[in-house]
């Protein structure tokens, strides 16, 4: 007997949806390895005189790790800035977060959640670009839980004259002592301040998750008129709805420029060589457009950054937004109408575009074109429920 060959007309395919969920449904289980940032990293170097201090910073995993370890720098990934070589104190505190009255975190650990762990004595945090890197920490009871709040406690010491970066995320800080590491202890106030210095947890997870490198400016980095944690960046809120994972190196004030010049420091965020990434994604161009870039001239940029993600990446998808209304002037506004027209094109052979301009403009203001006052912070970035709109805006990316 001849079994029948049947020939499948499009009529008959599986839609986009349902195939996706069954392809990530009977996706291998792989190990991944990736990085959450701990703060923002865009600052101007501040003085500090001499004595201990330490700060609390705030993070979501999004996959469970199987290992991790910690990586910081007294540098600004910007590549403006740096402050000196400073000595961090021995060990380090992980734990989850304690939520207060109000809903919100404030700078405790939750009881019998935090584990102390060994940085094996005082280490160098280096001001060169560099990172110092922890060994990589295996204790069961120390790995991270997807979706959980947690607080990372880091201890240093500072010498009279010396300076240091000051990053504009959220943290909590602590002086006088070295009393950051000890889980019982509570900050003087529940409202955060300024956390220090470029903190990463670089971790690896055996998981089917897709990881995607999120490059952008502010906006992804998720600055707001006030202060606001990594973890409420679109990006971390998109790949926690998504079971996803994002690397998010989203920098305050970089351009399509920055991400089209190999040699900038935005590239030494990523440990690349490392790091298989399923996908990449652009968040770049308002910087740009306010710098009085022509739109040749980002053309050219961006079709930059696409061949640096492709010589990293090789031909995993690529995706890019459209850049948000920032109150423009007629001349900047043509720039950023006629870009994001032609990104629309899919340059470069990316793999779409998320429209993100459309979804966040006021349609009751004809010029200049501006945000929606219910997702507006400051005229140019969104506030939490923005990015929370944008975050709910793309479908499954990689």
């Amino acid at each position: 007997m001849v079994d029948r060959i049947v020939t499948v007309g499009d009529d008959f395919k599986l839609p986009p949806v349902v195939k996706a969920e069954l392809d990530r449904d009977y996706a291998p289980v792989r190990t991944v390895r990736a990085t959450l940032m701990g703060g923002l990293q865009n600052s101007s170097p501040s003085s500090f005189g001499a004595g201990n201090r330490g700060h609390r910073i705030p993070f979501k995993a999004l996959a469970p790790t199987v290992r991790w370890r910690m990586k910081i720098r007294n540098y600004d990934s910007s590549g403006r800035f740096s402050g000196d070589a400073i000595t961090g104190l021995s060990g380090i505190t992980i734990g989850k977060a304690a939520i207060g009255t109000d809903g919100v975190p404030n700078g405790s650990f939750q009881a019998g959640t935090a584990v102390q762990l060994s940085t094996g004595g005082n280490y160098t945090i280096p001001n060169d670009g560099t990172y110092w890197t922890s060994a990589w920490f295996t204790d069961p009871a120390a790995q991270l839980a997807p979706g959980a709040l947690y607080l990372l406690a880091v201890a240093n010491t500072i010498a009279t004259g010396e300076t240091k970066n000051v990053l504009l995320g959220t943290s909590w800080q602590f002086n006088g002592t070295n009393t950051v590491l000890d889980p019982t202890t509570a900050p003087t106030s529940a409202t955060p301040s300024q956390s220090r210095f470029d903190v990463q947890i670089e971790f690896e997870s055996l998981t089917d998750r897709k990881s995607g490198a999120m490059l952008g400016d502010s906006i992804t980095e998720g600055n707001t008129a006030g202060r606001q944690p990594a973890y409420q960046s679109w990006p971390t809120l998109w790949a926690a709805s998504h079971r996803s994972i994002a690397t998010n190196v989203g920098v305050s004030g970089r351009t399509l420029g920055n991400w089209a010049d190999t040699a900038h420091a935005v590239w030494s965020t990523i440990d690349w060589p490392n790091i298989v990434f399923d996908f990449a994604f652009i968040g770049l161009g308002s910087n740009d457009i306010e710098s009085d870039r022509t739109l040749s001239q980002m053309q050219a940029d961006f079709l930059g950054v696409v061949a640096n993600l492709r010589s990293r990446i090789g031909t995993k998808p690529i995706y890019a937004a459209t850049v948000l209304p920032r109150k423009f002037s007629t001349a900047k506004e043509t720039v950023r109408s006629d870009y994001n027209a032609w990104l629309a094109t899919c340059p470069g052979g990316i793999t779409a575009v998320i429209d993100f301009a459309t979804m966040m403009t006021d349609p009751l203001v004809a010029a200049p074109p501006q945000l929606l006052p219910l997702y507006d912070s400051d005229g140019s970035h969104p506030k939490p429920l923005g990015y929370a709109r944008m975050a709910a805006t793309p479908g499954q990316l990689g």
